[in-house]
């Protein structure tokens, strides 16, 4: 995954990185000569392209996470409450 500049951490690959790896791949480059020109670990970048091949996608799988507390009418509730 790339890292943050600012904050130092970790961060998913955004589609134009994915788009700029699939380009440089299907110029020719190797794994390790995308990582050092795109700064993504090579790692990254071998998973970047596996997944184009196998299903041609540029977007990440979305994650489950951790459900709302909240439901969408309990959330209106609380802010009707608030404005009175």
């Amino acid at each position: 995954m790339p890292t943050d500049q600012d904050t130092r951490k970790r961060r998913e690959c955004t589609t134009v990185e994915r788009v700029r790896i699939i380009e440089l791949n299907a110029q020719g480059f190797s794994q390790r000569a995308i990582a050092k020109k795109t700064e993504i670990p090579r790692s990254t970048v071998q998973r970047v392209i596996q997944e184009w091949n196998a299903q041609q996608k540029l977007k990440a799988d979305s994650r489950s996470g951790r459900p709302t507390t909240l439901s969408l009418r309990d959330k209106r509730h609380l802010y009707r409450l608030s404005d009175s």
